[in-house]
């Protein structure tokens, strides 16, 4: 096995298999996510939560986002003087920002997975689409203090942005569980809690 966590996680055909198994929710486990225990350690599958009149709103809106951009463009390679040129190069920068948002949204809503492992000493969430994918690892033994992330109006809106499970790694917050909702929440923290007890035990 591998020294490096990281690299371990991403090439053991342990870590691959569990992968692939976390795509299969299992029949009696929370509907929209699934929890999976095997003897190589814990894998959960948190599929986006998606809200279709955010889909079909932010597809019209992108479809307008279109017609913005091609006539901005004809603009700019039109006769309109320079000053006028300039500013609808500003505009159009800030115009392109807002549409890849829109799209990485809209993205997100279609096929946004979130994939939370512990497994090799090591707490993992790969979170993305298809093959876009943020990893994040963290050596269990700084994690500490697995919960629920909203705790007050600050923390309401982290949980919302980030996750809705907050841990501490090396006494600095971190997120995980994006749009689960509070069962989910609290089952998803609870298979975290009752992994990390059982690798204390076996530690000890």
């Amino acid at each position: 096995m591998s020294e490096d966590p990281e690299k371990w996680a991403q090439h053991s055909p342990a870590f691959r298999e569990m992968l692939r198994g976390a795509n299969r929710p299992a029949r009696g486990e929370i509907d929209r996510i699934a929890i999976r225990r095997t003897d190589d350690g814990l894998g959960i599958h948190n599929p986006t939560r998606r809200s279709f009149t955010l889909i079909v709103g932010l597809s019209l809106w992108l479809l307008m986002w279109s017609a913005g951009l091609a006539f901005a463009l004809g603009e700019i390679f039109g006769s309109v003087p320079l000053p006028a040129k300039i500013f609808l190069l500003i505009w159009l920068a800030i115009w392109l920002v807002g549409g890849l948002v829109t799209v990485a949204v809209v993205a997100w809503q279609l096929a946004g997975i979130e994939r939370i492992f512990v497994i090799a000493g090591v707490l993992a969430t790969e979170t993305g689409v298809g093959p876009f994918q943020i990893r994040r690892y963290y050596p269990l033994s700084t994690v500490s203090k697995i919960r629920d992330a909203a705790t007050g109006s600050e923390e309401d809106l982290r949980s919302t942005l980030f996750g809705t499970v907050a841990f501490d790694v090396d006494k600095r917050t971190k997120y995980l569980g994006v749009g689960l909702d509070a069962s989910e929440r609290d089952a998803v923290i609870k298979a975290l809690q009752a992994e990390m007890d059982v690798l204390a035990k076996d530690r000890g």
